[in-house]
C-alpha cells in the first residue's frame, strides 16, 4: 500500500502539474475509474462487512426490522443460504448500521444487488461519482480541479470501495455534498447532509464543529445553530421508521460493540497506550482541544473537517476505511498532501494490527503495529509544528492559503 501509493500519487502529482487542464482531467478520471473497475470481480478482502450489508437488505425485504433479530436467531433461519450467511461477521449480534445505511442495503436488495461482486460494483460506481463530485467542489473552493488526482489515485479509497465494498463511500458523497452546500452559504442544507452522513455511519456527526462557521470564516450563532440543529434532527428522524425496535434500535452499538472494540478500556486507544497514557481519560481531553482549535479556525470547513477526523483517527486508531472521508475533505478543502500519506499509513497500521500473522515471516515475529501508528501520527504532528515556520511543511499540511485562487491554466497551485 505504501509503495504503490508513493508511485501512483507521485505520478499523479506530476501529471497534474505538467499537463494542460483538459488533458490531465481526462487522464486522471479515466485512470481512476479503471483502477476501480479492475478490482470489482475479486472477492472482498480485509473485511467481511459486505456480507452483513447484503444480509440486512435481505432481512428488510422480508418486512423484518433489522434491529430486532441477530442473524443467528432462529426466526431468520429461512433466510440463510450457502453464500452470504456463512460469511457474516458477528452473527450473534444485531446490526449496528444506522438507518440511511439500512435504506441503501434494502434498495440494493430490491434492485437485484445480492452478491458481493454486485455490491462492490455499486460502491465502485458511487466512488467514481465521488471523483466527479470533487471537481465542482474544488472549483467552488477556488482550487485547480486537477488536484482531484489526490483522491482519484489514492490507493485507500480504491481498495476500501472497489475491493472491499465499504458503505463509507456514501459517507464521502454526503460529506462532499455538505461541503458544496457550505460553499454556497446554505447552512440548513449543510446540516441536513451531515445528518445524512451520520445516519450512514455515526462518526461524521463530529463534522458539525467543522461546518459551524459561515463560508466567509466568520462565527455566527444562527449559522452554527442551523448546521448543528438540522444535523441532529435529521439523524434522529432517520430512526423513526425503525422505532418499533424500541431501545434496541441502536443495535449492537449498545450491546457489546463498545466493549468488544475496546472503547471501555485502554485497548482501543493503542497509540496513547503505546506511550503510557490511558486513552479513556486522555483521548477526550485531546479531542476537545482539537475541537476547540477547529471551532476557532477560519480555514475552509473541509480543511477543518480533515483535522477533526485526523485527530479522531489518531486517538482511537479505528479501521483504515474511516479515513476515506478525510482524504476527500483534504482534497476539497485545500489541506496538504500529508493527509493522503497519513491515510495510507493508517491502512498499513490496520493490516499490521489485525493481520499480523501474515507479516510474521517478514518480521521474524515482531509486531509492527505500534511503530507504524507512532510513525503515522508523529509525522503529522511534526509537520503540523513545522508548518508554523517552514513553507514546505505548510504546503504539506495546509497546501495553500484559503484566499488564494489559481490563475494559470497549466500550473495548478502546489
Amino acid at each position: 500500500m505504501l509503495a504503490s501509493g508513493a508511485v501512483v500519487l507521485a505520478a499523479g502529482s506530476l501529471l497534474a502539474q505538467r499537463s494542460p487542464k483538459a488533458t490531465a482531467l481526462v487522464v486522471i478520471l479515466v485512470a481512476g475509474a479503471a483502477m476501480r473497475l479492475v478490482l470489482i470481480p475479486l472477492d472482498p478482502a480485509l473485511s467481511t462487512d459486505t456480507y452483513r450489508y447484503l444480509w440486512d437488505g435481505r432481512v428488510q425485504a422480508e418486512g423484518i426490522n433489522p434491529y430486532v433479530y441477530a442473524p443467528e436467531d432462529e426466526s431468520l433461519a429461512g433466510l440463510r443460504d450457502n453464500d452470504i450467511w456463512p460469511n457474516i461477521n458477528r452473527p450473534f449480534a444485531r446490526t449496528i448500521y444506522p438507518p440511511v445505511a439500512q435504506a441503501a442495503f434494502l434498495t440494493a436488495e430490491l434492485t437485484g444487488v445480492r452478491t458481493p461482486v454486485a455490491w462492490k460494483a455499486l460502491t465502485a460506481a458511487v466512488d467514481i461519482a465521488v471523483m466527479l463530485l470533487l471537481v465542482p467542489a474544488l472549483r467552488a473552493a477556488g482550487r485547480d480541479e486537477r488536484w482531484v488526482v489526490a483522491y482519484a489515485w489514492n490507493p485507500l479509497p480504491i481498495m476500501a470501495f472497489a475491493l472491499t465494498g465499504h458503505v463509507d463511500v456514501l459517507v464521502v458523497v454526503a460529506v462532499l455534498a455538505a461541503t458544496l452546500a457550505w460553499w454556497h452559504k446554505r447552512p440548513v442544507t449543510t446540516g441536513a447532509l451531515i445528518g445524512v452522513a451520520a445516519a450512514i455511519k455515526l462518526y461524521p456527526l463530529i463534522l458539525v464543529a467543522a461546518y459551524a462557521r459561515a463560508s466567509d470564516g466568520r462565527w455566527r450563532w444562527g449559522t452554527a445553530s442551523a448546521v448543528a440543529g438540522t444535523a441532529v434532527v435529521v439523524l434522529g428522524a432517520s430512526y423513526l421508521p425503525y422505532a418499533a425496535a424500541g431501545s434496541d434500535v441502536l443495535g449492537f452499538l449498545t450491546t457489546g460493540y463498545l466493549e468488544e472494540e475496546g472503547y471501555l478500556d485502554v485497548s482501543r486507544y493503542r497509540l496513547l497506550r503505546a506511550v503510557g497514557l490511558d486513552g479513556r481519560f486522555v483521548a477526550p481531553v485531546l479531542g476537545a482541544a482539537v475541537g476547540l482549535a477547529v471551532l476557532a479556525s477560519r480555514r475552509p470547513a473541509p480543511t477543518r473537517g480533515a483535522w477533526l477526523l485526523g485527530a479522531a483517527l489518531v486517538l482511537t486508531t479505528p479501521y483504515s476505511w474511516y479515513a476515506t472521508p478525510l482524504v476527500a475533505l483534504a482534497v476539497a478543502g485545500g489541506a496538504g498532501w500529508a493527509w493522503g500519506w497519513f491515510a495510507l499509513a493508517l491502512h498499513a497500521a490496520y493490516v499490521a494490527i489485525f493481520y499480523d500473522h501474515a507479516l510474521e515471516p517478514l518480521t521474524g515475529g515482531v509486531r509492527l503495529s505500534t511503530p507504524l501508528r507512532v510513525g503515522a501520527a508523529g509525522a503529522i504532528v511534526a509537520l503540523a509544528g513545522l508548518a508554523l515556520r517552514w513553507p514546505w511543511a505548510r504546503r504539506a499540511v495546509l497546501w495553500q492559503r484559503p484566499d488564494h485562487r489559481p490563475s494559470d491554466d497549466r500550473e495548478p497551485v502546489s
